[in-house]
């Protein structure tokens, strides 16, 4: 079945170019609005990621999750104490629904993806999987600090394969000859962010395909300037 992993604090992380960095994963930490009480939060900061074995060891399906973007005062402050936000602000307590239809459904013959291995990985930062950095912004009254900390998030799951896979869940990334690369919404754009990092991971020889689902934006001249 599926292991759930959760991401340390930090962690260290050799770059493509050989440079090192250190990493701090989390989610957005956006505000929370309780109907009730009226009372204001951050979201959970803690974030996690899902792999699940496949019989073919050679095969690996990275599936990078969407759930919207905030990029200004409005989408990441307003629209969550509106009750209509904009995007995802953290990783939900339970994901079984996800994680056992479509491409991740084993049971379903037709599913070219069924035998291989695959690495889920959520999205709660707002910034296509693209940001490092934390962001103040100021709503009216309200100032709030997002974490856009996407790059983080992806890192750590990468990290894991890496490093704790081969014990964990007998899975080895440099053993890995067909990859699948998959964005849903927000995901798809993340893609031609994350993809050099993943490409790293496996031989150079392995055949590598990305799928991008649902990645459309319409681009106004006021999106350009604050995005």
């Amino acid at each position: 079945g599926w292991l759930g992993v959760l991401a340390p604090e930090l962690f260290d992380y050799t770059l493509p170019t050989g440079e090192n960095r250190t990493y701090h994963p989390s989610c957005s930490c956006g505000p929370v609005l309780d109907p009730v009480t009226g009372e204001i939060t951050p979201a959970k900061a803690q974030y996690s990621f899902y792999f699940k074995p496949g019989r073919e060891k050679k095969k690996l399906l990275v599936y990078l999750a969407g759930g919207g973007m905030c990029h200004n005062s409005y989408l990441c402050i307003g629209s969550p104490l509106n009750g209509e936000s904009t995007y995802t602000r953290e990783v939900a307590n339970s994901i079984e629904d996800k994680l056992n239809q479509g491409i991740f459904d084993d049971e379903k013959s037709d599913n070219t993806f069924r035998d291989y291995n695959k690495l889920y990985v959520p999205y709660c930062s707002g910034d296509f999987f693209s940001g490092s950095r934390d962001t103040e912004y100021v709503f009216g009254s309200s100032k709030w600090t997002i974490r856009h900390r996407g790059i983080d998030n992806v890192l750590s799951a990468f990290h894991w394969l890496s490093n704790d896979a081969k014990h964990e869940a007998e899975f080895d990334p440099s053993a890995v000859e067909n990859l699948v690369l998959v964005g849903s919404s927000a995901g798809g754009f993340g893609i031609p962010f994350v993809f050099p990092y993943l490409a790293e991971l496996v031989p150079n020889e392995a055949t590598i395909n990305l799928i991008s689902d649902g990645a459309i934006v319409a681009e106004t001249e006021g999106f350009m300037k604050t995005a």
